[in-house]
């Protein structure tokens, strides 16, 4: 639906714009699925079911690592674009800023599963979803609609989500140190021995389904 809008009140060439870093964020997404939802999903339990708040945050640091590569390398790609004059510069800043919230939103409604919760990751949802057509509304309202700001207020809805739902889940990173301690490496390795083939499985499953986003617009041109 928001696709929808945002094809309606932008100008072909910046939806173009917001389309192709759209696409560049389900890429990055691709990663953060293969390294910290798919194992937390499948060994979160099974491997680390007794010691669970300690699992969580350690599995935060890692999202939050994954989260600083991607801001770093969206900002690396934002200067050359800046360099070269371009018009993806200030949509792709927004994807560098809202990706660790997007992604971190994403992140609780898995863990709202491993608690055995779908109800309350519904709740999350629909709330976000209110919190996300609201901003859209008022940044539309306030004639300051662009690619960048609606990758901010998807980002602001998803941290805000976040944060309202997080005290009903029983995973309360304040309890880790009471339940058992666990090292970075450990999890890092197990998260990786499990995700390095999801990782392949992302990549081919983003080259089937969105990359031709980016092609055209390299080769067509960003309104088209």
């Amino acid at each position: 639906v928001l696709n929808v809008l945002l094809i309606r009140w932008l100008s072909p060439a910046q939806y173009g714009v917001f389309a192709i870093a759209f696409s560049i964020l389900l890429f990055l997404s691709g990663f953060h699925n293969a390294l910290v939802l798919e194992p937390m999903s499948v060994i979160g339990v099974s491997n680390y079911g007794g010691q669970l708040p300690s699992y969580f945050k350690i599995t935060i640091y890692i999202h939050c690592l994954l989260s600083v590569g991607f801001l770093l390398v969206m900002g690396f790609v934002s200067g050359i674009m800046f360099l070269r004059n371009s018009i993806l510069t200030t949509s792709f800043l927004g994807v560098a800023f809202s990706v660790p919230f997007i992604l971190f939103f994403w992140l609780f409604r898995r863990a709202c599963y491993i608690e055995t919760k779908p109800n309350l990751a519904l709740k999350g949802s629909f709330f976000y979803v209110i919190l996300l057509f609201a901003g859209i509304f008022l940044v539309k309202k306030q004639n300051l609609l662009s690619p960048f700001s609606a990758f901010i207020v998807m980002a602001l809805a998803s941290i805000v989500a976040s944060i309202l739902f997080w005290p009903f889940l029983k995973l309360k990173v304040k309890d880790a140190n009471s339940a058992g301690t666990l090292s970075i490496s450990t999890v890092l390795s197990d998260h990786w021995h499990y995700g390095k083939w999801v990782v392949g499985s992302a990549f081919v499953s983003w080259l089937s389904s969105v990359s031709y986003v980016p092609i055209i617009g390299i080769f067509v041109g960003i309104t088209q």
